[in-house]
């Protein structure tokens, strides 16, 4: 589904947008009315349903694994040879809330 959308950060309306690589039309993401992908869904099935086909193969929903994320954090700190306290800047905070806003905080001990 995601490769009919080009999703990116508007500043103005502060929310990620999915542009339709297909027209013009335009979806906000998050929120409580617009988080899902049934918006997205359904303008392809009635304005595309040319491109986008029932069989396509739904994508695995992400599963956040604790365990994975530390140590990927770690592998990133060891291999680029960072500080550990990096993980605590503000700004690499907000990276990983960007991607995960569940995505707990981690720390230098």
């Amino acid at each position: 589904m995601w490769g009919h959308f080009t999703v990116k950060f508007d500043q103005k309306e502060n929310a990620e947008i999915a542009y339709c690589n297909h027209c013009t039309k335009t979806f906000k993401l998050g929120g409580m009315t617009n988080a899902s992908t049934g918006n997205l869904i359904r303008h392809m099935r009635l304005d595309h349903p040319g491109i986008y086909s029932k069989g396509e193969k739904p994508e695995e929903k992400f599963v956040f694994s604790k365990d994975r994320y530390r140590e990927s954090i770690i592998k990133w700190i060891v291999n680029s040879d960072q500080p550990f306290c990096e993980c605590q800047q503000n700004d690499f905070v907000n990276l990983l809330k960007s991607l995960n806003p569940d995505a707990p905080p981690l720390s230098a001990q």
